[in-house]
């Protein structure tokens, strides 16, 4: 992603050629909805390859996916189809010339053709790489939950206040059972507190846990399109419809990629940057997002009817 900015920035690549080509990388999500509209595999299929994913890859509040598979395999919407392969696009001569003189520039022999399949397979590898890895992730924190609450006595939501070196002293008989209970209300209160500090999302230097100026940041808007919708919050285990909405979260999480199965809109993120995981996921899917607006404009958004317009570069309420 940063030589595809680099070559639009140098002007041998539009922005809107560029994500032409992102929509021609498959990545998991096309594979998430190719499963879904693919009304031949079973449930109990779609809980093997995806049931691993759950919104809020390190929290053991959210569910995954194999908790409510009704919900997060919806595939009652019409809109689901396979995702057809976009083979018949090709780069610009006036391109091909702009990255023969990238190459030329350095002390390699890669072709041109080398170079375009590095960045469709690199976006690619990326991408089923945090795939893979929230799986084994996902099935650690399944085996967290089943034995705090059934060997621990405690609720799922107290399980999140345990660390590793609590379980590791547990497994290990260096810390007796019935302290922690004392434990997780210690951590309880402490986060509470921790919670009123807010600090800035780069730390520089020390000061800047005491006092920060929070300056507004610059979202990434994917794809060109324009659309205008309901804003809604995505709420823990959510239950409400989302289609047909433009959906704020906080983070550019892949556990959100349920997101997908449903007729969204648009999406605004909180947090995330031009290659995070939301926004190769929209730009392949062709949905208008805004990524990584930041704290600022974030925390004063509310519900209710907006533009998103990626191609001006801007959300404002109507």
């Amino acid at each position: 992603m940063a030589l595809l900015k680099s070559f639009i920035k140098q002007g041998s690549l539009s922005q809107d050629h560029m994500l032409e080509f992102q929509a021609t990388v498959p990545t998991v999500a096309g594979d998430f909805q190719d499963a879904l509209a693919d009304h031949s595999l079973s449930i109990d299929v779609l809980i093997k390859q995806f049931g691993h994913l759950r919104p809020g890859t390190y929290d053991v509040n959210q569910t995954a996916y194999w908790e409510k598979p009704d919900f997060y395999f919806n595939r009652q919407l019409s809109h689901l189809t396979k995702q057809t392969d976009c083979d018949g696009f090709v780069f610009t001569k006036h391109e091909m010339e702009g990255f023969q003189a990238f190459l030329d520039a350095l002390p390699t022999e890669i072709e041109v053709d080398e170079l375009i399949r590095y960045l469709s397979q690199a976006i690619q590898a990326r991408e089923k790489t945090k795939f893979e890895f929230s799986r084994n992730l996902s099935a650690a924190l399944d085996f967290l939950i089943q034995y705090g609450t059934e060997v621990l006595g405690l609720t799922r939501e107290e399980v999140g206040y345990l660390t590793f070196d609590d379980i590791r002293a547990l497994r290990t008989s260096q810390l007796d059972e019935k302290l922690i209970p004392k434990f997780v209300k210690l951590r309880k209160t402490a986060s509470v507190e921790q919670h009123l500090a807010k600090l800035p999302g780069f730390i520089c230097c020390e000061d800047d846990f005491f006092g920060y100026e929070q300056e507004k940041s610059h979202a990434n808007f994917i794809t060109r399109l324009s659309v205008v919708a309901e804003l809604v919050f995505i709420k823990a285990n959510q239950n409400e419809p989302i289609d047909g909405k433009i959906v704020a979260i906080p983070n550019a999480d892949p556990g959100f990629d349920w997101l997908f199965s449903h007729n969204i809109a648009g999406l605004i993120t909180q947090y995330g940057g031009a290659n995070s995981h939301m926004a190769i996921r929209c730009a392949e899917l062709s949905i208008p997002a805004a990524i990584g607006i930041g704290d600022k404009i974030y925390d004063n958004l509310q519900e209710g009817r907006v533009i998103l317009d990626c191609h001006k570069g801007r959300f404002e309420y109507v």
